[in-house]
Order: structure tokens, then sequence, then C-alpha cells
């Protein structure tokens, strides 16, 4: 998984610096979708990472099921 987020990151970072040109030709309020995609961005790379950290700590089963909410972000 953070292959492929790495693999975008320039992608992501390229819409990020978007939002700033848009929000001064539109507004703050305009430019709010931008924020959106960068939380949630950011919560696929947080997720991802602390799963890897966790896998590789060799979980327990309540690590396990601690685990679902942070599967769920990333779409498992």
């Amino acid at each position: 998984m953070t292959e492929r987020l790495a693999r975008e990151h320039e992608r992501f970072a390229n819409l990020d610096r978007m939002r700033y040109i848009f929000d001064a030709y539109f507004g703050k309020e305009a430019a709010k979708p931008f924020e959106v995609v960068d939380e949630i961005y950011a919560d696929i790379v947080s997720s991802a990472e602390t799963l890897i950290q966790i896998a590789s700590a060799n979980p327990t089963r309540q690590d396990r099921e601690d685990e679902m909410p942070l599967r769920n972000i990333l779409g498992w």
C-alpha cells in the first residue's frame, strides 16, 4: 500500500499547491474540497503506516481487533 502512496505523492503535492491558487481566485470557501482530499490522504497514509507497524510487531488477536478501524479507512 505505501508503495502506491509513494508513487502518487507528487500528484497529491501538486493538488495541494493548486489549492492555494484556487483559493486566490475563488476564495477560501471554494477551496474546501482540496482540504477534504488532503485530510483523506493524510488519514490513509497514517493508517497504512500504523498497520505496517502493527504487523511488524507480531500482533495478538486483540491487536487485530483494534486495527479494524484503520483497515476500514483503507477499504480492507
